[in-house]
């Protein structure tokens, strides 16, 4: 909404600044080029006012395909956890973090440096019957950042339910 804001002059960088959404508008850019990690459908989005809070997006997709890294940086976890299953962990430049859950296979180590686009492993699927997807969330700091807003192809492929 603010870069469409901006692109139509409705918005200043004076009035950002004052309410403080400068340096985030300004920090989207410090992530980017960013590379979708799978084709597919959106068909979850974020949701953190339920009990059970959703921080990322689910990717509808075939079952073992791989699944690219968004951005370059360091693996700071692959592992399995109880929550999403095999999952791996990536810390980019200027704290950003992408993470990938309900993976099928790994193919990445703790302590890897990636590369964008690089192979990371397998699309799997949660315990539940929701069917084969990626579970794909970004964070900068401890703020979530929708992928729906950097990755144009997951906003038009999403068919969400809009809560």
């Amino acid at each position: 909404m603010i870069k469409y804001l901006k692109e139509n002059e409705t918005i200043t960088d004076s009035i950002m600044s004052e309410y403080k959404l400068l340096n985030q508008y300004n920090n989207l850019n410090n992530i980017s080029p960013i590379m979708k990690p799978v084709d597919g459908i959106i068909t979850q989005g974020i949701n953190i006012k339920k009990k059970n809070p959703h921080y990322g997006i689910d990717i509808a997709t075939s079952f073992k395909n791989n699944i690219k890294a968004a951005q370059e940086g360091i693996v700071i976890l692959s592992d399995k956890i109880t929550s999403l299953g095999h999952t791996v962990i990536i810390a980019h430049p200027n704290n950003y973090y992408s993470i990938y859950g309900h993976m099928h296979k790994r193919l990445c180590k703790t302590r890897d440096f990636i590369e964008m686009g690089e192979v990371i492993g397998l699309v799997g699927q949660a315990n539940n019957e929701e069917g084969p997807h990626l579970h794909f969330e970004i964070w900068h700091n401890n703020l979530i950042i929708d992928p729906r807003n950097l990755i144009k192809d997951y906003k038009i492929n999403d068919v969400s339910i809009k809560e």
